[in-house]
């Protein structure tokens, strides 16, 4: 199972990662939670939706990326991607389409590979 997105501290990342553990048939967490930097002003919210939509749509247009399995969440600037890819080139040139779009200060690959 992989945990995605944002809390506010440590204690909340931990007791996400112990409530999944706990779930029946879990075999395994991959916790991927990002600690929020600061307050968000509606602005920011609606800024940050913005850079998501841009980024989802440049990892459709590329030909190098499967959308499909890639999820988009962004915080303060900072976008981080999750999801399934096919093999380490995808999950690469992820990295690279987001980093391209105006407006993202950093990137956050959380991409698994599927066996």
């Amino acid at each position: 199972m992989q945990l995605n997105g944002f809390v506010d501290n440590e204690k909340e990342k931990a007791a996400a990662e112990t409530v999944a553990r706990g779930v029946s048939g879990v075999k395994g967490v991959e916790n991927n939670l990002l600690i929020k930097q600061a307050a968000q002003t509606t602005g920011g919210a609606i800024d940050d939706s913005t850079i998501s939509a841009k980024v989802k749509s440049a990892l459709i247009e590329s030909a190098d990326t499967k959308a499909g399995d890639i999820k988009v969440e962004t915080r303060g600037g900072v976008v981080q991607l999750s999801g399934y890819v096919a093999n380490e080139a995808q999950k690469s040139a992820a990295t690279r389409v987001a980093q391209a779009v105006e407006g993202v200060k950093a990137v956050t690959n959380s991409i698994s590979i599927k066996n």
